[in-house]
């Protein structure tokens, strides 16, 4: 059976990647959740949101990017390149420099199962095609433990420059880091707040973002009206000697929105309500 013929698919969704003629391919792409032929959201591994020795967080906007691509046999076709551009970033073969860094990100994902490959990704140019297959365990078959990125918001990660005036310290990348870690450790029990409470030298150790930086990714995350946050006052301590300090208190975090499934919001949902909650859950801790 033809499976192309079996399934309801809209062909406006497949699309082209840049390469010399020898080697121009027309690329389909079925995403592994769609409705309408359309994908909606990818799952980031949390062990690859924590994996804090990789200094420069591109590295899962480059999963993202073999996600996106990934069809329904595993098999992802791609340039150098493209997958460069994609990111944001002008391609540059050059020692050193961003091409080179991005092939080290293939590299640790070839190294860690995320790709089945044994390439060396170094023996092709910018502009040639290669085919990798990835490991559908650390991709779509992921049974637990991911945070979920919608497309619509890699979209507007990727474009943060046109919402915001200053952003310095700033990069998809990084954005895409901090958004994934801040999913991954979001309750998603309803009978708790739907919240993320962290300090942000928690989160630089855990995920490697420097702190000085982390407040401007979080204010954008909040411009960007993907992330809302609440700080909450520092904590008054009473030490043995009579005299008090203040602590401070770990900063709250939660979604803007919530989907109920594909493109449907939870008209329901208030962020603004289960940040109450999150507040009377700390204060209702003080008392006992």
């Amino acid at each position: 059976m033809n499976v192309m013929n079996s399934i309801n698919y809209n062909w406006s969704n497949s699309y082209y990647i840049d390469m010399p003629s020898q080697y121009m391919l027309r690329v389909l792409f079925v995403p592994l959740q769609f409705k309408g032929g359309k994908m909606n959201y990818i799952k980031i591994p949390r062990a690859l949101i924590y994996d804090s020795t990789i200094q420069n967080k591109d590295l899962i906007l480059v999963y993202s990017y073999l996600y996106i691509r990934n069809g329904l046999d595993n098999v992802v076709l791609f340039t150098i390149d493209n997958m460069v551009s994609w990111a944001g970033y002008t391609p540059d073969s050059h020692k050193g420099k961003v091409n080179d860094r991005f092939i080290s990100y293939l590299e640790y994902l070839s190294n860690n199962e995320y790709i089945v490959a044994s390439i060396n990704y170094r023996n092709y140019s910018g502009n040639e095609c290669i085919q990798v297959t990835v490991n559908a365990n650390h991709f779509h078959l992921i049974p637990d433990n991911f945070a979920i990125i919608h497309i619509d918001e890699i979209h507007k990660l990727m474009n943060y420059k046109e919402y915001l005036t200053d952003y310095s310290r700033i990069s998809t990348g990084k954005l895409l880091s901090l958004l994934s870690y801040i999913r991954a450790n979001t309750n998603v029990n309803p009978k708790k707040p739907l919240c993320c409470y962290r300090m942000y030298k928690t989160i630089s150790t855990d995920i490697g973002l420097s702190i000085k930086a982390i407040p401007k990714l979080v204010f954008a995350l909040d411009e960007l009206d993907i992330i809302k946050t609440h700080s909450l006052k520092k904590v008054k301590i009473r030490k043995e000697n009579g005299s008090y300090i203040f602590l401070t208190a770990p900063k709250i975090f939660v979604d803007c929105y919530k989907y109920l499934y594909d493109d449907i919001f939870d008209t329901t949902y208030d962020y603004k309500k289960e940040i109450e909650k999150q507040i009377r859950f700390f204060e209702n801790q003080k008392e006992k």
